[in-house]
């Protein structure tokens, strides 16, 4: 059954719903069971597969595929370019000709609610990879959403990447 969550974008905005696809939910499931080493760049392809094959999905649904593929395909390391400021950035940006610069992927949709779907995904996940990683997001991200990070998501994190051991947790492409 699709995992339901609201989000928000703003406390004057009107709630918007996301439902992970059942494909994504699988994938995921699929992953998170493998005893197999994986990058989170193995995830995001998957995923983007995926989603580019789904057939007219609901808005909730659309939007619940993006906030998964979101937390697989932002880029991490620090770099002096992120707009963030934080770990996690976008892989691209381009401008249009009215100098307007949009990102690739795009975070605006990212709100408390999303944030609260990483950690269940973080308390869940049974593979390293997958926990360190939503955990990570959830550490980060809450900063930049402008929401007190959660230091228990952050030892989370730490944990798992210590789990991996001396294999990186996350592989750019």
């Amino acid at each position: 059954m699709p995992e339901e969550a609201d989000t928000s974008m703003k406390s004057d905005e009107p709630t918007k719903s996301f439902v992970i696809p059942a494909g994504i939910e699988e994938a995921l499931r699929r992953f998170d069971a493998s005893g197999e080493k994986f990058s989170c760049y193995d995830v995001e392809t998957v995923l983007h597969a995926i989603r580019n094959a789904m057939e007219q999905p609901t808005p909730e649904e659309h939007l619940g595929a993006y906030m998964e593929l979101v937390a697989f395909a932002l880029a991490s390391g620090r770099r002096s370019s992120n707009p963030w400021k934080s770990y996690f950035g976008p892989i691209a940006s381009r401008e249009d000709e009215s100098g307007n610069v949009y990102y690739i992927p795009d975070i605006s949709g990212i709100t408390v609610e999303v944030i609260d779907h990483w950690v269940r995904r973080a308390e869940a996940a049974h593979h390293p990879v997958l926990r360190a990683r939503y955990a990570d997001l959830a550490w980060e991200m809450a900063g930049v959403i402008g929401r007190r990070r959660d230091p228990a998501n952050g030892s989370m994190a730490i944990r798992a990447c210590r789990q991996l051991g001396s294999a990186a947790p996350y592989r750019d492409a």
